[in-house]
């Protein structure tokens, strides 16, 4: 079974676009988080009304080649490590059409976090479960 992976399109917009003519660099971030609560909010079968117990600790973008207006992308999102209390998202963003044209990378690390306590938590078996369920692997 081949490993799936979230597929989120992305048509790129006038106000993502800087002086140069291409994407900001700090585009990428935001196309990134996007995906990252998309995954999760599905995955975990939440509403967006609610607060999952993830954070942030980490986001690395790499950028391989200029997007411009108008432009056609697809994300594509995995999560591909386990820790004890965090976990790994990686990206790639190519030019639709040929997925073998990526035109960036990115990598987010999460951490599982008791909002009350201020703390994090170890990873719930029910979110590697529902990981594995979906993609087929890491």
């Amino acid at each position: 079974m081949p490993k799936r992976y979230f597929v989120q399109q992305i048509v790129v917009r006038y106000s993502e676009i800087d002086y140069m003519g291409h994407v900001s660099n700090a585009i990428y971030y935001q196309y990134l988080q996007d995906a990252y609560v998309k995954f999760m909010y599905g995955l975990l079968g939440a509403s967006y009304s609610e607060r999952i117990s993830q954070i942030t600790v980490k986001t690395v973008c790499e950028y391989l080649d200029q997007v411009r207006l108008g432009d056609l992308l697809n994300l594509c999102a995995s999560v591909t490590r386990f820790g004890s209390s965090s976990f790994d998202i990686g990206y790639e963003i190519a030019c639709e059409g040929d997925q073998s044209h990526l035109v960036a990378r990115g990598l987010s690390t999460h951490v599982t976090f008791d909002y009350q306590k201020n703390e994090s938590v170890p990873l719930p078996n029910a979110l590697k479960a529902s990981v594995l369920a979906y993609q087929g692997s890491l």
